[in-house]
Formats: structure tokens, C-alpha cells, sequence
């Protein structure tokens, strides 16, 4: 099994969203955005519709895994809130 695949339904791996999107791994959300902002005008989805589906799921991809990170420190943060309040 490959970990660097991120749930749901896309089968997109993570290493190959950076590159359709031609970012960095580790970019922040916002350059993740401004460079999906950029192919989609570039690659409109009624001239080019294979592409933009690409980069749409490469896009979605990186965002499901953004999401999930926050989510993750979350439950880390209200965990050790419960721990410190269990030890008074």
C-alpha cells in the first residue's frame, strides 16, 4: 500500500498532484491556489477538458490532504487539552 495516496476517491497520488500543478512539495495553500488559478485559465475546461479534470483532481487532492492535517492537529490540541485537565 502507498502512503502517499490521500483517501476518498481520487486515486491521485500526492507527488503526482505537486507536478501537474508544477509546485514544490510542502507548498502553502496559497500557492497551491494561485497556481491552480493559473492553469485553469490557461487550460479552460471547455477548450481543454482532459487537462483541467487533471488538474482539478491534482488541485482536490492537495486539498483533501490540507484539510486532513488540520483536522489531525485539532484532535492532537483538544487531546492534550483533556490530558492537562484529567491531571489537576
Amino acid at each position: 500500500e502507498n502512503t502517499d495516496t490521500f483517501g476518498g476517491d481520487s486515486q491521485m497520488y500526492e507527488s503526482e498532484a505537486y507536478e501537474i500543478l508544477h509546485i514544490k512539495r510542502g507548498s502553502s495553500q496559497e500557492e497551491i491556489k494561485e497556481a491552480y488559478a493559473a492553469l485553469s485559465k490557461k487550460y479552460h475546461p471547455e477548450e481543454h477538458p482532459d487537462e483541467f479534470q487533471q488538474i482539478h483532481e491534482a488541485y482536490m487532492t492537495l486539498r483533501r490532504r490540507s484539510r486532513g492535517q488540520r483536522s489531525e492537529r485539532r484532535w492532537k490540541q483538544k487531546m492534550h487539552l483533556l490530558e492537562k485537565q484529567q491531571r489537576k
